[in-house]
């Protein structure tokens, strides 16, 4: 006999199968494409929306969705033709379910195409594989369509796509009005960074900033190189930059702690901006606020979202009371994630071998003066702001 969870997701396909049919039906119509493209922050991001905030929003009257009325629509005329308990109540359903309406490279890189867009599906199970879809069209009015394809990256990046996926966005909201909860661009660890003076990029000696001057690091572009996860999921990284504090009491005991700042807890990258490698902007205003003669390393971690995995991480920093390196001690840190992760890299910088050789090729090239720095499939660089 077949798994029960085997049996379940049977029908869930189904059910988003017969989910699809309906919205083929609606789905070219220029008021609905016009609100997929609403779904992204601005037109430089994907679209993506889960269906439990389109309810939400079309309740409460802050947008009248021309899904939400197709989908009414469609469910009315059904609802006449069959007996009310052979319709599928695709509200509730995408609800229970808790599903989103994602459109990759939509918005981004095909919002003038005049193709009509492909509905695809996904049950959440196995990420990297092609989906089921439905290339929509006049043919599509009837609300059944036969003819499925295989949808993948590489289709959803010549045609217009939008694909039923489980909600994997924790925090709710959309287009710019909801911009601040997205998490596209980096969340702000505070603070500004006004009174700096603007100086051409150039290597410093470590030994000739004083021992009180401050080094606020700034970490302003990063790219991927490639996407972190299989089709059709979304990039979702998380970033922390850990040090170590040090102090002697009054008995000369070292007491020493880890220091770790979470910049990134849900950074999205989509699959566009990975894909083709785009710089993104960090809008964080600063990774680390001083890295103080004392903090000999400066760690940095980054994982992204996986669909299991590890969901902890540890390890040590080195911390030293005046920046002397033979007097240096190591402090554990540990680094737990939202959901499961996989590590990309944790690496430490020394901070005088970083000072030294800030514009110097690592291999990776210069950007902005800077040296590009790339562990796993994540280049970036890191600009320090000095103040003496």
């Amino acid at each position: 006999m077949p798994d029960q969870s085997d049996v379940n997701f049977v029908a869930l396909n189904k059910s988003l199968e017969e989910v699809a049919n309906v919205f083929s039906t609606f789905i070219n119509k220029q008021e609905v494409k016009n609100e997929i493209l609403s779904f992204a922050n601005n037109p430089s991001e994907e679209s993506y929306i889960a269906f439990e905030d389109l309810l939400n929003y079309e309740s409460s009257g802050r947008i009248n969705s021309s899904i939400i009325a197709g989908i009414r629509s469609f469910q009315s005329a059904s609802s006449g033709r069959r007996a009310v308990r052979d319709v599928l109540d695709l509200e509730q359903f995408l609800l229970e379910n808790d599903y989103a309406l994602y459109a990759p490279y939509y918005a981004e890189d095909l919002s003038d195409s005049d193709e009509p867009i492909t509905i695809s599906w996904w049950d959440g199970q196995v990420e990297g594989q092609d989906t089921p879809g439905i290339q929509t069209g006049d043919q599509a009015s009837s609300g059944r369509v036969d003819n499925l394809l295989s949808i993948n990256d590489d289709y959803a990046s010549t045609h217009p796509t939008l694909i039923l996926v489980p909600n994997d966005q924790p925090i709710r909201c959309m287009g710019a009005e909801y911009a601040r909860c997205s998490g596209e661009g980096g969340g702000s660890t505070g603070g500004g960074t006004g009174g700096g003076v603007p100086t051409t990029p150039r290597n410093i000696d470590c030994r000739d900033l004083a021992d009180d001057a401050t080094v606020k690091m700034k970490m302003p572009e990063f790219r991927l190189t490639g996407n972190t996860r299989g089709w059709p999921y979304r990039n979702n990284l998380q970033l922390s930059i850990i040090t170590g504090n040090y102090s002697v009491d009054s008995n000369g005991s070292v007491n020493a702690s880890p220091d770790k700042n979470d910049i990134w807890t849900q950074q999205i990258v989509s699959r566009s901006d990975a894909k083709n490698r785009r710089w993104k902007t960090n809008n964080s205003s600063f990774i680390l606020s001083n890295w103080s003669k004392s903090k000999v390393e400066m760690r940095v971690f980054m994982s992204h979202r996986q669909s299991n995995g590890i969901k902890s991480f540890k390890g040590e920093v080195k911390v030293t009371d005046d920046g002397n390196q033979e007097s240096t001690t190591s402090v554990s840190w540990e680094e737990k994630t939202e959901k499961a992760a996989s590590k990309m890299f944790n690496v430490a910088f020394d901070r005088c071998t970083f000072l030294g050789d800030l514009t110097e090729d690592g291999g990776f090239g210069i950007r902005e003066g800077y040296q590009i720095y790339q562990w796993d499939q994540v280049q970036f660089y890191l600009e320090p702001d000095v103040r003496l």
